[in-house]
């Protein structure tokens, strides 16, 4: 489980809420999808035409490593990064949906995929 990896650098899991967990386990999930998405979109013979599909990738991938940080480290922004990965993961949702490529319609899916679970968290806050 890639939470177990970052254990030592942050509070210890099993202080981290049951629904804390899911969604960082779901943006870690989307974080290397949307790099790996990014990365071959780079590599395809048309990537001028997935410029913007490639730049919300990356941009995705960071949002989602910014929230998992500010979850993990019990941020005071936490609710500000989980409401704006909701929105990039959303907005590379919808763009990646437009491409007929495998890897865009993978990252199209955990970006959905987070974007739902975040948006679970942000009731659980309520």
């Amino acid at each position: 489980m890639v939470l177990e990896a970052v254990k030592p650098h942050y509070q210890a899991l099993e202080t981290i809420k049951p629904n804390f967990q899911e969604a960082i386990q779901a943006a870690l999930d989307c974080l290397s999808v949307c790099e790996s998405c990014a990365s071959t979109c780079l590599q395809d013979d048309e990537a001028s035409a997935l410029t913007r599909c490639i730049h919300l990738s990356w941009e995705c991938a960071a949002v989602c490593d910014g929230m998992t940080k500010s979850l993990l480290g019990g941020s005071k922004y936490a609710q500000d990064w989980v409401l704006l990965c909701i929105e990039v993961c959303q907005d590379c949702a919808a763009e990646c949906e437009r491409h007929d490529h495998p890897c865009c319609r993978a990252c199209a899916q955990a970006c959905r995929a987070c974007a739902r679970v975040c948006g679970e968290l942000l009731l659980a806050l309520a």
